[in-house]
């Protein structure tokens, strides 16, 4: 008795899989792949397909002409072949894809035959199927004519040359074989390559609010079909188009794209987009005129916090003290400067003032508020800073905001946000908004209940509503002082509702 000849490397046979499917299906298959743009040739001298077949008995049994038919089951092979190929090269090629789905013959039985496991002697076979040339369908042999009812011509296992004879083949699994060793289960074993799991984790990694606003600004390259049309030349030419945020809005409305076009129709995407509630800022995605101002005013403001902060100099008539090495002015009624934090009364006793940029300082025994800044004329240094800073540059988005706030300092809080769950088709919203208490509070159709900020459900999240940090609510509200509201209207419509109901018969 034989056993199943090794595994060898497959030398010019290249072999592949398809999807298993019932009779009818692959009958489609195949007869769609003949149809295909392959050429006849190509089809015939280049791979063969093979079909996984067994026989079952007929379901009226006494009155058929044959008390067994075939049918076809498993995975299809596609086998690629050259000209020399041989008979043997082709049982070779379906064994060496089918090995994987038989069990290997035990040991003992190569010595000592069981007639209880093996009473037809059907495994004393060198392979566990026979192949026969079949028409596109699987069913019919491609040399005998219908009339003879005859299922395929057996291919023979020698060295005979193969000469592509027929294009299908059909792979015959002896019954006891397919009943013992022919494991079911191993066809659906696969292995993943690694980029099965790099896809699977882009999709269900979260990504962030900054990911979401660099792909809407990055330059995208207009292909043939999208030429851009050149006033200059009076020609279409390839372009680049880029999209960018000239001016920001005090209210910043971010509507995330929760639709993609998925196999050719529109599904949800699911993709959690992680977003900040504080601090955040888009300067980056900003045109290059407005970003670049806004950088510029950042610099220039980091630098100048050592003048802020510097030792105070002597300005003319005054002395410096140099007590606990902060440099500090002495006062009089006639000095045009005095330390900053501190100023002068009739008494000529130092008083404690706020600063400006909070820097408080402790007052000393001798109650002198020491600072390293100087106002002048009633006008902090500070204030002559910033109007250093900003002299030459332009605000380009002119917004309404309250006193002492950096104009240059674009940061966005969030004050509301809109979820969505379910599907394209269906779904649920729910809002969630922060109240001027700085609470927070969840909006359920008619429901409304308070959550802390980290019950909130931010993976769902469909719009972020965003406003700008220290913007005046006051100087956005219409002034409506001595204006008298129009009543005429609703008196009108008073009027006539009441004539209907007042009616006399």
């Amino acid at each position: 008795m034989n056993s199943p000849p090794a595994q060898q490397p497959l030398g010019p046979w290249i072999l592949g899989g398809a999807p298993s499917y019932s009779a009818s299906m692959t009958s489609s298959i195949v007869s769609n792949s003949s149809t295909s743009e392959l050429s006849s040739d190509f089809y015939q001298k280049n791979f063969v397909i093979a079909y996984h077949r067994k026989m079952i008995r007929q379901d009226v049994y006494f009155l058929s002409s044959q008390k067994c038919r075939p049918t076809l089951f498993g995975l299809p092979l596609i086998l690629p072949c050259h000209e020399m190929a041989t008979n043997q090269d082709l049982y070779q090629a379906v064994w060496i894809q089918v090995a994987r789905l038989v069990s290997p013959l035990p040991p003992s039985e190569a010595a000592v035959s069981n007639h209880a496991l093996d009473c037809d002697d059907s495994l004393g076979y060198e392979y566990p199927f026979t192949l026969k040339a079949v028409q596109k369908n699987g069913y019919l042999c491609a040399h005998c004519p219908w009339y003879r009812f005859c299922r395929g011509c057996k291919i023979e296992c020698c060295d005979a040359d193969f000469n592509f004879g027929c294009a299908v083949i059909a792979i015959d699994w002896d019954p006891t074989a397919l009943h013992l060793r022919y494991q079911t289960s191993l066809e659906r074993d696969f292995a993943d390559h690694e980029s099965v799991e790099t896809t699977r984790r882009l999709q269900t990694e979260p990504i962030n609010l900054h990911d979401c606003l660099e792909a809407f600004t990055k330059e995208e390259q207009l292909g043939e079909a999208e030429k851009y049309y050149c006033s200059k030349c009076k020609e279409h030419q390839l372009a680049s188009k880029k999209l960018n945020i000239w001016r920001l809005p005090p209210i910043l409305i971010v509507h995330l794209k929760r639709f993609q076009l998925l196999h050719g129709r529109w599904v949800k995407s699911h993709k959690i987009v992680k977003f900040p509630f504080e601090n955040f800022d888009p300067t980056d995605y900003l045109a290059c005129v407005p970003r670049e101002t806004i950088l510029k005013a950042k610099k220039r403001k980091t630098t100048s916090c050592n003048k802020l902060f510097r030792p105070a100099t002597n300005c003319p008539g005054e002395e410096q003290s140099t007590e606990d090495g902060l440099g500090h002015l002495d006062h009089n009624e006639n000095s045009c400067c005095v330390g900053l934090g501190q100023s002068s009364n009739q008494n000529n006793q130092s008083v404690p003032s706020q600063n400006k940029l909070n820097c408080d300082y402790s007052l000393t025994n001798n109650s002198t508020h020491k600072s390293s800044g100087i106002v002048c004329n009633g006008v902090s240094d500070y204030e002559l800073v910033q109007s250093e800073l900003t002299s030459d540059l332009q605000d380009y988005h002119q917004h309404r905001l309250s006193n002492n706030t950096d104009p240059y300092s674009l940061k966005y809080k969030l004050y509301a946000l809109a979820c969505h769950s379910g599907i394209l088709g269906g779904g649920h919203y729910v809002c969630y908004a922060c109240n001027p208490n700085q609470k927070w509070y969840c909006y359920n159709d008619s429901s409304c209940k308070e959550v802390q900020r980290d019950q909130i459900d931010t993976d769902s999240a469909y719009m972020l509503f965003y406003e700008r940090e220290g913007m005046d609510y006051i100087q956005y509200l219409p002034d409506v002082k001595g204006k008298i509201p129009d009543t005429s209207d609703i008196d009108a419509e008073f009027e006539t509702d009441f004539r209907k109901m007042c009616s006399l018969s």
